[in-house]
């Protein structure tokens, strides 16, 4: 199979254009199956929503830099923006699963399970804010 070229994209900070870039993105991810493609397109939604929404705070004119490249082993995602981000520590405190009651769904939270969703869903997630640049680089292997 031939690997599709980078993918580079500079988006407006939008919940709309944060839904076609991850469209986009996931056109790259044809060597997922149907389950693992959805969990991927949550994964780099969940990410681009939470730099729109607190990183941004829906401010108009804000860009998000969005970087894929699909190798022959994994898929790499990095995100940059220049919003105010959030401290590296934060973002290592964040959970790596989906802890919940699977018999009590309405005590789901209905925020704060971004982070754990995109981690869960990678199989490496790294995160970093230095010199006004928050890079968020994120891989996932065809096969787990």
């Amino acid at each position: 199979m031939e690997r599709p070229a980078p993918l580079h994209l500079v988006v407006p900070a939008t919940l709309l254009d944060a839904r076609a870039a991850t469209e986009r993105v996931v056109n790259l991810c044809g060597r997922f199956g149907t389950e693992d493609r959805a969990h991927y397109a949550t994964a780099v939604m969940e990410w681009l929503v939470n730099v729109v929404k607190h990183s941004y705070g829906h401010a108009a004119g804000a860009q998000i830099a969005i970087r894929v490249v699909a190798g022959p082993e994994a898929i790499e995602l990095m995100v940059e923006d220049t919003g105010s981000g959030m401290a590296p520590w934060e973002f290592e405190a964040a959970p790596s699963e989906l802890l919940f009651d699977h018999a009590d769904l309405a005590a789901l939270p209905e925020s704060g399970m971004g982070l754990a969703i995109i981690k869960s869903v990678m199989d490496s997630v790294h995160y970093q804010s230095e010199h006004g640049i928050n890079r968020l680089t994120a891989v996932r292997r065809w096969e787990r």
